[in-house]
């Protein structure tokens, strides 16, 4: 049966191999816009959540208000915020503050015996609690993720990073300087490497600090970096524990504010902090200070949309296509009724057929994709470094079934389901191409209604003559 399906399929494009190729080149055109969009699409809504605790992490935002306006929302916080919700509330497990020292001053690193030369200058740098491995999931590739960042003037160091300063050599244990245009210089030991950071965290860096590193800065460091309510400078993150309402848990955050800052009650000054969810944090959050620019929810359901209609279209004209085709075929169909053909085995062919076509579109679009990738990636600037991580992504894969089981539907279910509508007689005499005013699509995506086929009074023998037929077929009223 699967070899007559495929001889019907290749009789058929052989038969109009220009329309055919043309409509099927459209088809794949629609599947590769699709793809890239797709691909994009879930690239944006998949940020954050390679984190295994992506649902109990959250960020402490920062408003302040004057005279009961607001006056300025923040990404930042105060360093003392974190300790003193841990040591507050219980439904904080743990909390890690990062300073983002590469955004808010030129950093340059070297090594001690490479003094005097030029240095790297490196904006992804953060000082980061011993606690930031706990709570993020950054795989590192060498040193301990429990004490790497607990001892002062250490440094985690990503491999890419790794590989440009000490070129092949083992980093683990050596030595790095960190100078900045504040006049601060640490010379750090080397304690970890971890796995370049995914393009999908809002969270970008190429070497942490110990946080501790910070309280080394002269006699007030120790007030500025880790028990000031002033200086807001610091992303602060809480593990909130499992089970934990972060929406109870706001509601208790005007007190706890009020009994740390309650100078701030007869200056007639508010400040409010608030959770949120590390998920939402690249579409949803649109603060000062934020770690980096972040998304667009509505531009990214905006191309949902322009990205469903594309497939639909796309699916739509090809459906047109084969609903076109399948009349010229018609006869044929209603030939094998005749001869015992069940609408079981229209349907089972349509599908074949569907499935062919619809995989060769696929192929095609595969190779438009392989063509067009060094465009994308330009005009999203994402990180694809292979075909196949691009291929191989669980969004591509996803992206593939569904077009798929949507090409069946259009390509396959819908052209049998029109044609099963339409009258064995009709079929039989080459009528059905003159029903009407035009094809199914042209009529408004409506099957034409059921013309009696094998209703028992609708019968027609091979032996019956013009003059035996009813008067409504002999007349060719109906068809008016």
């Amino acid at each position: 049966m699967i070899s007559n399906y495929i001889k019907i399929v290749l009789r058929a494009i052989q038969q109009n191999k220009l329309s055919y190729f043309l409509n099927l080149f459209g088809l794949s055109i629609g599947i590769a816009s699709f793809l890239f969009i797709f691909y994009y699409v879930n690239f944006e809504l998949g940020y954050d959540k390679f984190n295994d605790q992506q649902d109990r992490i959250y960020r402490v935002g920062l408003d302040q208000f004057k005279n009961n306006e607001l006056i300025f929302e923040s990404a930042e916080n105060y360093p003392a915020v974190g300790p003193a919700l841990q040591e507050s509330f219980p439904e904080v497990v743990d909390f890690t503050r990062l300073y983002n020292a590469g955004a808010k001053n030129n950093v340059v690193f070297y090594r001690p015996e490479e003094e005097g030369k030029q240095g790297y200058k490196v904006r992804r740098f953060l000082y980061a609690d011993s606690s930031f491995f706990r709570i993020f999931s950054f795989p590192l590739l060498k040193g301990d993720p429990k004490t790497c960042l607990s001892q002062s003037k250490s440094a985690v160091i990503s491999q890419s990073f790794a590989e440009k300063v000490f070129k092949g050599e083992d980093p683990m244990g050596q030595s790095i300087v960190m100078a900045d245009d504040d006049f601060n210089q640490e010379i750090c030991k080397i304690t970890g490497v971890f796995e370049d950071v995914p393009a999908d965290s809002h969270l970008k860096f190429d070497v942490l600090a110990s946080y501790s590193s910070l309280m080394t800065r002269g006699r007030n460091a120790v007030e500025r970096y880790d028990q000031s309510w002033d200086e807001k400078d610091m992303y602060t993150y809480v593990l909130l524990k499992d089970g934990t309402d972060p929406h109870a848990l706001e509601a208790k955050f005007p007190q706890f504010m009020d009994q740390h800052n309650p100078e701030l009650l007869m200056m007639n000054q508010e400040k409010k902090i608030f959770l949120q969810p590390l998920s939402s944090i690249h579409l949803d959050s649109h603060l000062a200070d934020e770690a980096e620019q972040n998304g667009q929810k509505q531009n990214v359901l905006t191309l949902v949309l322009v990205g469903g209609l594309i497939l639909l279209v796309a699916m739509v004209n090809f459906l047109n296509y084969t609903v076109a085709k399948s009349m010229t075929r018609a006869k044929d169909f209603g030939l094998r009724k005749t001869m015992g053909a069940v609408k079981k085995d229209l349907y089972l062919q349509f599908i074949f057929e569907a499935l062919f076509h619809n995989i060769l579109a696929i192929a095609f679009a595969a190779g438009i994709v392989v063509v067009c990738l060094p465009f994308f990636k330009d005009l999203t600037q994402l990180e694809i470094n292979s075909f196949s991580e691009f291929f191989l992504n669980r969004s591509f894969l996803y992206a593939v079934g569904g077009t798929l089981a949507a090409g069946l539907v259009f390509g396959g279910l819908a052209p049998a389901l029109i044609l099963n509508n339409y009258d064995l007689i009709e079929v039989v005499k080459g009528r059905i191409m003159n029903f009407g005013k035009g094809l199914f699509l042209r009529r408004g995506l409506a099957p034409p209604p059921d013309r009696g086929f094998n209703r028992p009074d609708r019968h027609v023998f091979a032996g019956d003559q013009p003059d035996q037929l009813p008067d409504q077929l002999r007349s060719g009223d109906r068809y008016r």
